[in-house]
């Protein structure tokens, strides 16, 4: 197995994050304490706030989220580092980001609508206002 490594993450919180995965249908566990990953025998689990089991994104290892001094980070096995930042990462960072368009319009007369997905997996959106 491998240690565990911290990547930062520009997500607004870990409510948009549990959203985002909630949006992309990944099962995750958010228990009201943090836990510690499962470790290897190399290194003990770390810490966080959000968890994820080996498996989900094709991962070695279990992994998650977690906010240190402010910033959140995802916290991934070294071997899983390159799966996660290539597969997870960039579909999590677009449903923060519809997540963080829908919150900062609920209640404001703006509809979000997904006009499209190109074939590199660009998200247009198409913002309306309510007549």
């Amino acid at each position: 197995m491998s240690r565990y490594v911290h990547i930062e993450l520009r997500a607004t919180s870990l409510d948009a994050v549990e959203a985002a995965l909630s949006r992309m249908s990944l099962p995750y566990v958010r228990p009201r304490r943090r836990v510690r990953l499962e470790g290897s025998l190399e290194c003990t689990g770390d810490p966080v706030d959000i968890r994820l089991e080996a498996g989900v994104c094709d991962t070695v290892e279990d992994f998650g989220f977690v906010v240190v001094d402010g910033a959140l980070q995802l916290v991934c096995g070294e071997l899983d580092q390159a799966q996660l930042e290539g597969a997870l990462l960039p579909k999590l960072r677009q449903a923060t980001a519809v997540e963080t368009i829908e919150r900062a319009t609920l209640g404001q007369g703006i509809q979000v609508h997904e006009a499209s997905t190109d074939a590199d997996g660009t998200r247009r959106l198409i913002l309306e206002l309510d007549d």
